[in-house]
């Protein structure tokens, strides 16, 4: 018998047949870039999103935890908005 130990999600034991499912590793396809104003325009939309993303975060962490706690995503924020960090 083997036995394999992981995270629960239900308190207990339990006994019975399991699968292992074995994932391939996926690797995104090079592609070329058009041009450095469009990858640059690429690179500030994610900015942008990224920073929407954060302020959603930082909201959503207020209601679960303290100021001090949720503003961890303040700080990735103003790194994104950094132009030193950014450079």
């Amino acid at each position: 018998m083997e036995i394999l130990t992981g995270i629960p999600v239900s308190p207990g034991a339990a006994m019975g047949v399991i699968a292992i499912r074995h994932s391939r590793r996926r690797v995104p396809a090079a592609e070329k870039a058009s041009s450095i104003e469009a990858e640059r325009c690429k690179y500030e939309q994610a900015c942008k999103t990224a920073v929407r993303d954060l302020e959603k975060m930082y909201d959503a962490a207020l209601l679960k935890t303290d100021e001090e706690t949720a503003s961890i995503f303040q700080v990735h924020q103003m790194m994104i908005e950094d132009p030193d960090f950014r450079e």
